[in-house]
């Protein structure tokens, strides 16, 4: 089985600099209102590619009055192995801010090259819409769980809304090329069978 064993902390919101140990089995975390726990479970969130389950700035969730990027360091076992896995965040010249994952020391150059992470999932309060919203917000929790077991998932959903964008751009214009928009629509076809595939 495989699971969190240790989570580090360096300049991440009120946790500062703090170690945690994980058991392989159930973990309960207690504790009054704004003790950290809620931020416990977003940094788990952060070791996949993305924002987090809070979806917030990556520089708005370091330590308060920092001037250093903050560090999230865990320890994932995995049947006989041991896992390391560093994930932090870099500005350029330029005020970009870059999400960057090491695994075992080893910066990754895609988010495609993560499949040793287990799969990460989440469900908090602000989920009770799941049920009672629109279907997109259904699909969207779906499409997480399916792209936590497959990397590669994202991107196709990526390429298939770009698709849908750009056939929608072919419709509405004044002169339609039939011959691409023939084209579009069979990668549009192929596409969401593989996405109804994976999906299943």
């Amino acid at each position: 089985m495989s699971y969190l064993s240790l989570i580090r902390y360096k300049n991440y919101k009120n946790l500062e600099d703090q170690e945690i140990k994980f058991s392989n089995h159930s973990n309960i975390f207690i504790g009054p209102n704004g003790s950290g726990k809620t931020n416990v479970l977003e940094s788990i969130s952060l070791f996949l590619p993305g924002k987090g389950f809070k979806k917030q700035s990556l520089e708005n969730i370091k330590k308060f009055n920092s001037t250093s990027p903050w560090i999230i360091f865990g320890k994932f076992k995995k049947e006989n192995l041991f896992i390391d896995i560093l994930t932090t965040y870099k500005k350029n010249e330029n005020d970009n801010i870059k999400k960057e994952i090491f695994i075992n020391e080893e910066k990754q150059k895609t988010f495609l090259n993560l499949n040793n992470i287990p799969p990460i999932l989440w469900f908090i309060p602000e989920m009770e819409r799941l049920f009672s919203g629109p279907p997109s917000l259904r699909r969207n929790f779906l499409d997480r769980i399916v792209y936590s077991f497959d990397l590669s998932f994202m991107n196709l959903v990526k390429n298939y809304l770009k698709l849908l964008k750009e056939r929608k751009n072919l419709i509405e214009g004044k002169i339609i090329d039939e011959n691409w928009l023939k084209q579009v629509e069979e990668k549009i076809a192929k596409f969401g069978i593989e996405i109804i595939y994976k999906r299943h």
